[in-house]
Order: structure tokens, then C-alpha cells, then sequence
């Protein structure tokens, strides 16, 4: 179609989420690769009579893992993504505060050595963070079908649309007429069907978390023209049928 293509929406929405789906992919792998690397660090055992994630303050023995060697391992992974400058920009205490607790960034930056239960509670905010995008990926793959889906009956649509007002209906009959208006309305209740599934999926959405994302809409598509993409797309079509409806009108009402 045009430049007013109504499916247009749906272009972006699709690039959109393939590159977030790439992102999230490389953060994935890189928390994985940081999660080995930690697995292969020594330990210190901690002297305190009561350690405590926040107060392990043990000395460091020649040869034992240094906060130096924890924040290398990090920043040779999780801050070397592609896309890390741009989609976030943090320093090395910023993004770990972030991505695994401040409690977790301030005894990784301040203790001397890697004691067995901070090291355990680094491995385990690491997992947490590979679920995070685990289940962010889960989700795009879903949304990626459902824009696909989407993009598909609505092309159908917009095809059998064209054919319609493609029709010298200035010169139409009034059986031409009729059936046209009839396969337009017919074409409004196709939209309508998608409509209601599309809005049955947003009820679902609001109802549930992803990953700690209460708006995923706003999340996926907040940098598009809509948040909305798949019920703008409807929009549109809708909006063209309803303009062949009114062009098959008037001539009827000069054949009537």
C-alpha cells in the first residue's frame, strides 16, 4: 500500500521487538558467562564470629578473589553487551546496584575477600537476573506471534478491501452495490474478531507481572508512534472500510 499503510504499526512493532529480543538474548548469555566466572572464583573463609553479608570485612589471602577480580569478570560480561552504553550507560556500581541489589553492590565493592555466603548470594541474584530475561524472552517470542498473527489476517483484510473500492463502483449497479457493502461489512467483522482477542490479551497482561513489568505495552513499544500497535492497526483498517462504506452509500443513494 501507501505511505498510509495501516499495517505500518505493525512493521515497527515487529522491529522493535527483534531487537529487544536480540538484547535481551546478549544480556543473557553475558550474566551466564559472569555466573561461570563466579562459580570458578576462591573463596575466603570470613573470621567474623557473626558474619553477615554487609559486615564481611575478612583479609584477603595471596592467591584469593579480590573485589578487583569480581568487578573485571563483570565488566568483561555483563557491561560488554553491544548495547550497553546506549540502553544504559551506568558505571560498574550503578548497574550492579540495579541488576542485583544495592545490599549486594555494597558488599561486593567493600568486603576484601569473597567469602562462601557472599558468593552464594551473588550466584543467586545472577540467577534471578538470567530468569528475569528468560521470561522476558518468553513473553517477546509470544508477543512476536501474536504481531505476526496479527500482521497476516489484517493483510488479508486490506487485500479483499482493495478489491472492493478498486471497483469502478461510480458506474456500479445496485446488486454490485449491495454484495459490496455486504463483503465490507463482512470485512468489519473479521476486524472485530481480532479486536476482541487482542483486548483479551491486554486484560491477561494487566493481570500479571513479566519479569518485575507491570506495563508491558509501555515497556515494549514506548518508544513507537502507539503503545498500542495491534488495536491502531485495526484502527486503521477500520477506518478505510468504513470510507469504502460511505463512497458505496452515496451511489446508492443516486441508484435508489
Amino acid at each position: 500500500m501507501t505511505d498510509d499503510d495501516p499495517l505500518a504499526v505493525l512493521y515497527e512493532a515487529a522491529r522493535v521487538l527483534r531487537s529487544e529480543r536480540r538484547e535481551l538474548a546478549d544480556e543473557r548469555e553475558a550474566f551466564s558467562q559472569f555466573r561461570t566466572r563466579v562459580g570458578a572464583l576462591e573463596t575466603t573463609a570470613s573470621t567474623a564470629r557473626f558474619p553477615t553479608l554487609l559486615a564481611d570485612r575478612t583479609r584477603t589471602a595471596p592467591g584469593r578473589t579480590t573485589p578487583d577480580q569480581v568487578r573485571e569478570a563483570y565488566v568483561r560480561t555483563v557491561m560488554c553487551v553491544p548495547h550497553y552504553e546506549e540502553a544504559y550507560g551506568e558505571s560498574y556500581r550503578e548497574n550492579l546496584e540495579r541488576e542485583l541489589t544495592p545490599e549486594l553492590a555494597t558488599a561486593i565493592t567493600r568486603s576484601e575477600g569473597l567469602s562462601p555466603g557472599l558468593k552464594r548470594s551473588l550466584a543467586d541474584c545472577v540467577d534471578r537476573a538470567i530468569d528475569a530475561r528468560e521470561s522476558l524472552l518468553e513473553f517477546l517470542e509470544a508477543e512476536s506471534e501474536a504481531i505476526t498473527d496479527a500482521e497476516e489476517r489484517l493483510a488479508g483484510i486490506v487485500g479483499d478491501l482493495e478489491s472492493v473500492v478498486a471497483q469502478p463502483l461510480d458506474r456500479a449497479g445496485f446488486h454490485v452495490l449491495i454484495s459490496s457493502r455486504d463483503r465490507l461489512d463482512s470485512l468489519e467483522d473479521r476486524c472485530g474478531v481480532l479486536l476482541e482477542e487482542r483486548q483479551a490479551r491486554i486484560r491477561r497482561e494487566h493481570s500479571v507481572s513479566v519479569a518485575g513489568i507491570d506495563d508491558t505495552a509501555r515497556y515494549l513499544y514506548g518508544s513507537c508512534r502507539t503503545t498500542h500497535p495491534v488495536l491502531a492497526a485495526i484502527a486503521a483498517v477500520c477506518a478505510g472500510i468504513e470510507e469504502g462504506r460511505r463512497t458505496i452509500d452515496r451511489r446508492l443513494a443516486v441508484v435508489e
